[in-house]
């Protein structure tokens, strides 16, 4: 909502959180969408939707396994039973953080959308700068 229309719709140009409202910035600070990229591995149901094993490497070399239905991991056609495994793909993420090391390895802590967990329940993982891939 732009912040006239919040201001004619209250009656002034207080905060919106003293009106109950949420404090949303009017312009979005990150306009990427971001993945971590990952590998589909073996299928673990072939019935209709598809259950699938994927693995994501994390920046201090743990493997991850994620396993859910195949439109959490495929927005396309790429993952059906005809498809070659392993095969990469791309898991959607909200970026946290970031950081860099020491050494200068960048890394982010990232939270997998669609309530993604791996085995333990984890939804955050830190992964290296070449696994976290961003589009316009």
């Amino acid at each position: 909502m732009r912040l006239e229309y919040l201001v004619a719709a209250i009656g002034d140009a207080s905060p919106p959180e003293a009106h109950g409202l949420p404090n949303i910035p009017l312009v979005p600070h990150d306009l990427h969408v971001h993945f971590v990229r990952a590998e589909a591995v073996r299928w673990v149901d072939v019935e209709w939707p598809g259950w699938v094993e994927v693995r994501l490497h994390e920046s201090d070399g743990t493997v991850v396994s994620l396993i859910d239905k195949v439109p959490v991991f495929d927005d396309g056609d790429r993952l059906t039973l005809e498809t070659r495994l392993p095969a990469y793909v791309e898991v959607p993420c909200e970026v946290l953080e970031q950081a860099v090391d020491q050494a200068g390895n960048r890394s982010s802590l990232v939270r997998l959308r669609s309530n993604v967990e791996d085995q333990r329940g984890r939804t955050t993982f830190n992964i290296d700068e070449h696994t976290l891939v961003s589009h316009c």
